[in-house]
């Protein structure tokens, strides 16, 4: 069976962590200043990925799309990924999979959570695996604002191109370019995100527009929907039930109308789309019967970036400026809070960055 850590408040424990010391079994620890400076090793990639997002041209219509090419090579040839699943059972025990969930154009919460605890290093060494579960694009604070999702998909495309067997977007909703996504806005308006994304695409391709187009959406058809792990199963939005393994793995993703995808990126617990039965239905398909099912689609809107669900059931979200990711390693799951980053710039001293773990 799963185990699962979940992270503690730092001030409860510092207040009375001799009391927990003399009458409980609670494993605690936290990450000292100095043991959380940018490693020498990691400076390589984000000078590589942040000096090269600084150069001139950047952003011209050749480079993108040979960006894109890249990228979608890199998805195509990754070791753990079969179509629309990517199946981590076989990771060596003691690999580490780091479960990101909805970023929504944060690229400063992907940073933290790359520069934290030696993340991005172990990615790079092979002794650890990301997967991003959707809706990288689309900022919620300013909705009509584009600027943040290219910067941050630019990103994680030179991440993948750069670590093709360790790092993987399974895809959520707002990660289409169609024009069916959009929220609603402080005044009451509808602002359809996905249109406005694809408009700024168009204009960043200028006149190779059509062909990059083409091939995002290639990327999406190419793309994951499923990560199935030992101990855990995680998706976008929901647990995939009523088919097979198979059809899931050669599913069209890029019918956003097929039921498997639909399941995958749009559904909601707090909406009625699905039940716990259906969560013990999907767990066992995928071989992960005393697991435990993640998704990132539905926060609650109380700044948290965590909540259970149910006894197997998690929701995790790195879109809120309180962030955390899930680490799942030995069969354990493990939920990580970074409660304070200054900064993660390549030139960074030091990160002031603490965290408390409680075994369950």
């Amino acid at each position: 069976m799963a185990q699962f850590k979940k992270p503690y408040n730092l001030k409860i424990v510092v207040l009375t962590v001799s009391i927990l010391a003399l009458f409980t079994n609670i494993v605690y620890s936290y990450s000292s200043k100095d043991s959380l400076r940018v490693p020498v090793g990691q400076k390589g990639l984000y000078n590589s990925i942040e000096g090269a997002m600084r150069e001139e041209g950047f952003y011209d219509p050749d480079r993108l799309v040979e960006r894109l090419e890249k990228f979608l090579e890199a998805i195509i040839i990754g070791k753990y990924q079969r179509d629309a699943i990517i199946d981590l059972t076989k990771l060596p025990q003691d690999k580490e999979v780091i479960l990101v969930g909805d970023l929504h154009a944060r690229l400063d919460n992907l940073k933290k959570i790359l520069a934290h605890n030696d993340n991005l290093g172990k990615i790079q060494r092979g002794e650890a695996v990301l997967v991003t579960l959707g809706d990288i694009v689309h900022s919620e604070t300013n909705l009509r604002e584009m600027d943040s999702s290219v910067e941050i998909m630019q990103y994680v495309m030179e991440l993948k191109i750069q670590n093709e067997d360790n790092v993987y977007c399974a895809l959520g909703d707002h990660d289409y370019i169609s024009d069916s996504i959009g929220k609603v806005d402080i005044d009451g308006t509808i602002v359809e995100q996905s249109r406005l994304y694809r408009e700024k695409l168009l204009k960043l391709a200028d006149d190779r527009a059509d062909e990059y187009i083409s091939l995002y959406e290639d990327f999406i058809e190419t793309s994951p929907l499923i990560v199935i792990a030992n101990g855990v199963v995680a998706t976008h939005a929901g647990p995939i039930v009523e088919a097979r393994l198979k059809e899931i793995e050669f599913v069209d993703v890029l019918d956003e109308d097929n039921f498997i995808v639909e399941q995958a990126i749009y559904n909601s617990f707090a909406r009625g789309h699905y039940n716990q039965s259906n969560i013990d239905e999907c767990l066992e398909v995928t071989g992960q019967p005393k697991g435990i099912l993640i998704v990132s689609h539905s926060p609650k809107r109380d700044g948290n970036w965590y909540w259970q669900l149910t006894h197997n059931h998690y929701i995790i979200f790195a879109g809120h400026d309180r962030v955390g990711y899930a680490v799942v390693k030995n069969g354990v799951v493990e939920l990580i809070e970074i409660n304070s980053i200054d900064t993660i710039l390549p030139d960074t001293e030091a990160l002031d960055n603490r965290e408390v773990k409680k075994n369950i």
